[in-house]
């Protein structure tokens, strides 16, 4: 085998990891509101779930709908029962107050130990009364 081989082998491996490497890292995004919803429990259920659990249940990176009483209220995010922390895409829907019960989907992102809150992003208000 000569060298000139020996270099266009190298360097056809080389291109192929870094094609393989770019089609990994860009994949498309999930888009949470046209996905069906895996889970549906209340905020309780939910941060219960974790607490028994811990960061293993099955529930993390999944889309759920969950049904709580708005606790806090911030520019995107709301918290339900003092228990989940929900990110809006945008901002937040019109008529939300402290108080109110919501149903929302999103996506799991897992449990804050810190703060003792499970985060749920990519939200969607589904309903509220």
């Amino acid at each position: 085998m000569t060298k000139r081989h020996l270099f266009l082998g190298i360097f056809g491996l080389l291109i192929i990891l870094i094609g393989c490497g770019y089609f990994y890292l860009n994949q498309s995004h999930r888009n949470i509101q046209k996905e069906e919803v895996k889970y549906t429990v209340t905020s309780s259920e939910l941060a219960e779930s974790f607490r028994r659990s811990g960061p293993k249940t099955d529930i993390a990176d999944q889309v759920i709908q969950t049904k709580g009483r708005i606790t806090a209220l911030d520019e995107k995010s709301v918290t339900l029962d003092k228990k989940v922390e929900v990110l809006f895409l945008k901002k937040l829907p019109a008529g939300l107050k402290k108080g109110k019960e919501v149903t929302i989907k999103g996506r799991c992102v897992g449990y804050d130990d810190l703060l003792e809150v499970v985060k749920v992003d990519q939200a969607l208000l589904i309903e509220q009364f």
